[in-house]
């Protein structure tokens, strides 16, 4: 249950960070699709990934989608970009040159997100 806990968190984290990043969607839909994505998580482990991937599924909006990931930096759900699932994305760096899943990962093992 441990491991659940801590993917929990990087959904959390890499939820607000995408979303914010993406198109500024109102904080508290950003917050209830982290919350509801961590419960699923918590609830049913591993059975989570496939609701999480759905691109026409509860974790996936107009603004925002919630993306699940671990410390290591591997994809292990994500609704727009199923290429990316199974690969470590850790190094991947954004046009200004920013490793932004470092920062998810550094930003979610602070429990904070």
């Amino acid at each position: 249950m441990k491991k659940f806990a801590v993917m929990a968190l990087v959904v959390l984290m890499g939820m607000c960070v995408t979303g914010n990043a993406m198109a500024n969607p109102a904080e508290d839909e950003c917050v209830a699709k982290c919350n509801a994505a961590a419960k699923l998580v918590a609830e049913k482990g591993d059975a989570a990934i496939a609701e999480i991937n759905k691109k026409d599924g509860p974790f996936v909006s107009e603004n925002t989608f919630v993306i699940l990931f671990n410390f290591e930096g591997v994809v292990l759900a994500h609704p727009l970009k199923a290429d990316t699932i199974g690969k470590n994305r850790l190094a991947d760096k954004d046009s200004k040159g920013k490793a932004y899943y470092q920062e998810y990962v550094e930003t979610a093992k602070k429990g904070s997100g």
